[in-house]
């Protein structure tokens, strides 16, 4: 344990830079172009989709790193309650779907679709994307410098760009929100922010945040979370308001015809040129370049950090690097729509499973039982899978619709919490030992 004369103290520049560097890898194609689709459809009840959305992104994203360091700093300590197989499991699945499959090749193509097609539709998608992982190789492969990269260059000139696009959408309206046909809005935001996928990598992401503080002499978890906890609040002030001003930009064009129907990336294009004219759409594009490359970085230094780390460095790190740029730039050639169809059903099995487990984490100590966790996760998972299957089949989706709170994407909490009990009472009555912490030296605090 550090001597109190020796002990680093948290500084508020510090803290705004690893915030900032928080809030950068969250906000990516998701957070850009979710948020207006959701204002459309909900017009005057846009809060109630923003609040939705801001809990399943904002608020997970940010509890859960919150709760990883809290436990540990790593998705194997979230879930070492569960199994330590299940823990390298999900999170070999959260980094696939964070990563190459899903996540990172949609930055990709929304920067094309968002920032190149508009202005030169001659230049393939290809070529964008070639050029765009060229550079996250160059600015990931180096893993020390990728907090200060995202945290202090490349964030601030994303804040200015939409800074532009939001004073012009409050004194240049298009519109004003009207009522729409739309229902369940809060919870069609809450659905909505599973795809952005800010919660599921939070288990994953702590780490790369954890690392940097720990290396900058903050080795107990008491002195970490100094660091982090502020630092989330930064991220998650940021996040709630660009949430915002996205959402209400899309609530402004709710009652012109010209905008309904429209897909995600041209609705957000087309709101932005009639604020703006021109020179919003060149904002708009400069912003969408920073946001989708910041989270280009975060994500393939994150996900490349954590298959090195449970390969015990079979993989190194620059080859992960590597192999994620190939297969993202692959995945991102199908376009943006293609992409989120693919992640639907992935991100409705796995989300229930990561909020539980979050919110375990977050109340560790106050569970003393680690079974639970095993039993609330058979439970969350259970409903889970029985949802995606109703996605293909109607009877088994009337089945599942029969569990309470499902039709409106909460049917796994109940049994989460009823699962998590037995798991309690088992435990109790065999009297089995909690599972063992793992130990990784490179996380772990010298004290709690």
């Amino acid at each position: 344990m550090s001597s109190p004369s020796t002990q680093p103290k948290a500084t508020i520049g510090y803290i705004i830079t690893v915030g900032f560097a928080i809030f950068a890898t969250y906000f990516g194609a998701g957070n850009l172009i979710f948020p207006p689709t959701l204002g459309l459809s909900a017009g005057t009840l846009w809060l109630f989709a923003l609040l939705g959305f801001a809990i399943t992104d904002v608020g997970l994203g940010v509890l859960g790193i919150v709760a990883t360091t809290n436990v540990g700093g790593g998705v194997d300590d979230v879930a070492r309650p569960v199994a330590t197989w299940f823990s390298v499991v999900l999170g070999s699945l959260i980094c696939l779907f964070i990563g190459p499959l899903f996540a990172v090749p949609r930055v990709a193509a929304t920067t094309y679709e968002m920032s190149v097609q508009p202005y030169a539709d001659f230049i393939p998608i290809w070529a964008l994307s070639f050029v765009f992982f060229a550079i996250t190789m160059a600015l990931t492969i180096k893993q020390l410098a990728v907090v200060d990269i995202i945290g202090k260059i490349l964030t601030p000139v994303l804040l200015i760009m939409l800074a532009v696009i939001f004073i012009g959408a409050v004194f240049n309206p298009i519109g004003t929100p009207v009522v729409t046909e739309a229902e369940h809005q809060f919870a069609n935001g809450f659905l909505e922010g599973y795809q952005t996928m800010d919660g599921i990598g939070s288990l994953v992401m702590a780490g790369i945040f954890v690392y940097d503080v720990r290396a900058r002499g903050f080795k107990s978890r008491k002195q970490q979370l100094s660091v982090i906890l502020p630092a989330c609040i930064v991220s998650g002030i940021c996040l709630t308001l660009i949430y915002g001003g996205l959402t209400y930009i899309g609530a402004t064009a709710s009652g012109l015809p010209e905008f309904q129907g429209l897909d995600r990336v041209p609705l957000l294009i087309g709101t932005v040129f009639a604020i703006l004219g021109t020179p919003g759409k060149i904002a708009l594009s400069i912003a969408v370049a920073a946001a989708c490359l910041t989270t280009s970085i975060g994500l393939t230094s994150m996900v490349a950090n954590f298959f090195a780390r449970i390969t015990h460095d079979k993989l190194k790190y620059s080859t992960n690097v590597v192999i994620i740029c190939i297969v993202s730039f692959l995945m991102s050639l199908g376009g943006v729509e293609k992409i989120i169809a693919l992640a639907v059903n992935c991100l409705l099995l796995i989300y229930p499973v990561v909020m539980v487990l979050i919110f375990l984490a977050v109340f560790d100590r106050f569970v003393p039982y680690k079974w639970a966790y095993r039993g609330a996760i058979i439970g969350a998972l259970a409903v889970s899978i029985l949802d995606v299957w109703g996605s293909y089949s109607e009877p088994v989706k009337g089945l599942v619709n029969m569990v309470p709170l499902d039709t409106i994407g909460f049917g796994w909490i109940i049994p989460a919490i009823i699962g998590g009990l037995i798991g309690t009472v088992v435990q109790m009555a065999l009297k089995a030992p909690n599972p063992e912490k793992p130990y990784r030296p490179e996380f772990d605090a010298d004290d709690v």
